[in-house]
């Protein structure tokens, strides 16, 4: 094996440590289950991050989970809300990259796949908008309901939108339900006492979702990430400005092209200003960094 090569394996492996070590983190109310030794409580901070809201293992909550439960009350979310735009303006979405839980199971199922789909940079472009119509949608119509609940004691609004009252992101996101409610079936299905209604459509469209997110990971290099997360989108507009991002010397780089082929969210790196990069879509994984032979790019300041 090339000394390029253990390189990048060692780099590999110590980025799964880091995800692996958040990922027990934010799920450690797991070793209440695991030992009677470890007992471990409730952290009172939000993260932005993907935590589930409706799993018993969560330590933490996610930011935008919060932001929308918190104005189903209504709240002004004005901590959920900070954790977003401080971590964002400092680091961007350098946690997407390294400490989100969905965003690790994302990437534990690329490298499982031997051939990947990489999207035309057209349709790319298009894609990528999803997420920040999803992002508009989810807080247009959280905020809209918080207002009606401050004018209409009745609370009509609230039972008219019926489960998605605590948010329509929180309400269908693949996060919840993989960490949420698919722990809960399959407890309930090994005691015997599962029961599917059939006319629980929300269950079973959450559960096609969730399927249809994971295999598109599973060929999509960070497929939720790109195109479907709002965190990440509301993490994009405000890491545009973070003080933390990527510079590229002109002087080793020969425009080789690997730091592209090799970046999962598909950014064209030589198009972006040299001095310092900070783009919508970068996670922060520095697998640029890692991959170019010129040791042309670096983290900066």
């Amino acid at each position: 094996m090339s000394k390029e090569k253990r390189i990048k394996n060692l780099y590999s492996i110590f980025r799964t440590i880091i995800q692996l070590g958040f990922f027990f983190l934010f799920y450690m109310l797991a070793f209440n289950y695991i030992t009677p030794y470890i007992k471990t409580s409730i952290i009172p901070i939000t993260v932005p991050v993907l935590i589930s809201l409706r799993s018993n293992l969560s330590s933490m909550a996610g930011s935008l989970t919060f932001i929308q439960y918190m104005l189903s009350l209504p709240l002004f979310p004005w901590i959920p809300l900070a954790s977003i735009l401080i971590i964002g303006v400092i680091i961007g979405r350098l946690l997407c990259g390294w400490a989100c839980p969905f965003g690790f199971i994302q990437d534990l199922l690329s490298r499982l796949s031997k051939e990947k789909i990489r999207i035309s940079q057209q349709n790319h472009n298009k894609y990528i908008k999803i997420k920040f119509v999803f992002l508009g949608i989810t807080l247009f119509v959280s905020f809209i309901l918080a207002l009606s609940l401050h004018l209409d004691a009745n609370n009509e609004l609230k039972r008219a939108l019926g489960p998605f009252a605590e948010g329509i992101f929180y309400t269908i996101s693949p996060n919840e339900t993989f960490f949420g409610d698919l722990p809960g079936l399959l407890a309930q299905a090994s005691t015997g006492s599962l029961n599917l209604n059939i006319s629980n459509y929300l269950l079973y469209f959450n559960l096609i979702f969730l399927i249809f997110t994971l295999i598109g990971a599973f060929k999509i290099p960070r497929f939720w990430c790109k195109y479907l997360c709002p965190l990440g989108g509301f993490l994009g507009i405000i890491a545009k400005c973070s003080l933390l991002g990527i510079r590229r010397d002109l002087t080793k780089c020969d425009r080789c092209m690997k730091c592209v082929k090799v970046c999962p969210m598909q950014i064209k790196i030589l198009e972006l200003p040299w001095e310092k990069f900070t783009d919508t879509e970068c996670t922060l994984c520095v697998e640029c960094i890692e991959e170019c032979p010129n040791d042309a790019l670096k983290l900066k300041i």
